[in-house]
């Protein structure tokens, strides 16, 4: 399990815990300008603070960014039919994802 209130008092008591805090608006902000960098400031203080209330980590942060680039470039080749899925070029003119695609993946990700 990965709660630590299920775990027994003695298995608690004989274990050394490490707590981890979730991160600060700034630090998730900071995250999200390192995978999204195709947004602006104002976006990026927006992604960071829906990601602070959902309680996001950074692990969250870096799946949300991969999951939603790859779903953007997969929606973006599906629309291209001269190019071919697998040209290089079909790419070059692919968007970022949109801001709200990543917070819809945050939302979906928090488990508390």
């Amino acid at each position: 399990t990965n709660r630590i209130d299920r775990l027994p008092l003695d298995v608690r008591h004989r274990a050394e815990l490490v707590n981890f805090e979730r991160p600060e608006r700034l630090h998730l902000e900071a995250m999200w300008k390192s995978y999204a960098k195709h947004l602006n400031e104002e976006d990026l203080s927006h992604l960071a603070g829906a990601s602070m209330l959902q309680k996001a980590t950074g692990r969250d942060v870096k799946h949300c960014a991969s999951l939603c680039e790859r779903e953007t470039a997969i929606a973006y080749l599906n629309e291209q039919q001269a190019l071919g899925y697998c040209h290089g070029a079909a790419l070059s003119n692919c968007p970022g994802p949109k801001v709200e695609r990543y917070i819809r993946c945050v939302q979906s990700r928090n488990i508390e």
